[in-house]
């Protein structure tokens, strides 16, 4: 089969779903297929590659939109930041009609998409198409293509991240979500999903057959062995890491410091590598509660570097989301390096739980559970965290299976090939 898939964030930078769809595609090339993604790119110069890693590119540029972002990344550091927050606050609810706020897709976005989904499909006679869903703009601009009486081929949609019920998203109200969803879902052959948003969709669609797929996060490879030039210790300290997004109502690491502070362990050394960016003001009132403990606050890297530099840490400290029906990526790269893991858990139908319970050499701290205890149970992981040695991964492999993408890409090609 010829396999167009359309998705943000597969090669410059790559994000999470952009590293689920990049091993899904990896996958379906190794059983024979052609494989081409359609991605954005932040420049020009990224464009001119045809090719990665034998997966076919095509390019998605918006001139426009990576400047766009960087300037609000350096407004987010400002330290008057707080300030541009509560302003756009008082816009949103002072000046936005009920029409602009039920307006959930950015026409400008889906007219640029549009156009580079036709390039894309004009180069090549695809036999299958997968939309990862989310941001939407792509999903939506494939559906107008496809009621503007396009000759389209057929297409599933892969959805990762929670939409109807985010708890980050702030935008439009839950039923002009639910909305979206029936119209453009109803469009598509079938909908590949996690098991945690698996029956979700089945009440919003109305579904009971298997146009619905319930999918593993395929994230569990074997990372190769690369350079990296941070270094995060002398031999004499402990470190524990910490690599991801921090979001005020979703993840926030205010528990987590205040715990290993009591810990008051001397030789402890923290480094959080936060991939967005932070207020200043929130980052001192931070260092303010970790005056027992060393933190370092380190500026994002690239996966791979990540990657490496988790290798080097005694133990990887995940910090669960506050809602059940999303799972920090982040677990699965852990387990994969077969490392200790610390994992906070905000609810309690936490599904991290789930993820970890077959894990080995995990501590779970609840949050709501006495913290003097607590303490007592994070210090002493915290200093046997150097008499364990790290899982292999053929170890690691065999106990989560289906987190592996050839579990995962079968699947996938299952459903495509039909029955």
């Amino acid at each position: 089969m010829k396999i167009l898939i359309i998705a943000e964030n597969v090669f410059f930078p790559r994000d999470a779903n952009g590293n689920c769809v990049w091993n899904i595609a990896k996958e379906l090339q190794c059983c024979k297929n052609v494989v081409h993604i359609l991605s954005t790119a932040t420049c020009r110069e990224e464009m001119e590659q045809d090719s990665i890693e034998g997966v076919f590119c095509h390019w998605h540029y918006t001139p426009w939109r990576y400047p766009i972002r960087k300037i609000k990344q350096e407004i987010i550091a400002h330290p008057a930041a707080s300030f541009f927050h509560l302003a756009a606050k008082l816009y949103n609810k002072c000046y936005l009609s009920k029409r602009e706020k039920d307006t959930i897709i950015k026409k400008r976005e889906i007219f640029a998409w549009k156009t580079s989904i036709k390039k894309a499909l004009c180069s090549q006679k695809f036999d299958k198409v997968i939309i990862c869903f989310y941001p939407i703009e792509p999903t939506a601009a494939y559906c107008t293509l496809k009621d503007d009486g396009a000759d389209v081929p057929p297409f599933w949609i892969y959805q990762v991240d929670a939409y109807v019920d985010n708890v980050g998203y702030a935008g439009t109200d839950r039923n002009v979500r639910v909305r979206f969803v029936q119209q453009a879902f109803g469009k598509a052959e079938g909908v590949f999903t996690t098991p945690l948003l698996e029956n979700t969709l089945r009440e919003i669609l109305h579904w009971k057959d298997d146009r619905i797929t319930a999918l593993e996060f395929p994230l569990l490879v074997e990372h190769p062995l690369i350079n990296t030039s941070v270094t995060l210790r002398d031999s004499n300290m402990v470190c524990g890491v910490f690599a991801g997004a921090l979001y005020k109502n979703i993840r926030w690491p205010e528990f987590m410091l205040k715990l290993f502070n009591a810990c008051a362990i001397n030789n402890l050394k923290l480094c959080l590598f936060v991939s967005n960016p932070l207020d200043k003001n929130e980052v001192n009132e931070w260092k303010i509660l970790t005056q027992n403990v060393q933190v370092e606050f380190c500026q994002s890297v690239s996966f791979n570097e990540m990657i490496a530099i988790m290798r080097q840490a005694d133990f990887l400290i995940n910090i669960g989301n506050k809602s059940s029906n999303q799972l920090p990526s982040k677990v699965i790269d852990y387990i994969a390096l077969g490392k200790p893991i610390l994992n906070i858990i905000q609810v309690k139908n936490c599904p991290s739980i789930h993820y970890l319970e077959k894990y080995p050499m995990v501590l779970n701290v609840r949050t709501w559970d006495d913290f003097d205890k607590s303490v007592e149970r994070c210090k002493a992981f915290i200093q046997n965290v150097n008499t364990v040695d790290t899982m292999p991964f053929c170890q690691t492999q065999k106990i989560f299976e289906e987190l592996t993408p050839q579990s995962v890409t079968k699947k996938i090609l299952k459903c495509l090939q039909g029955p």
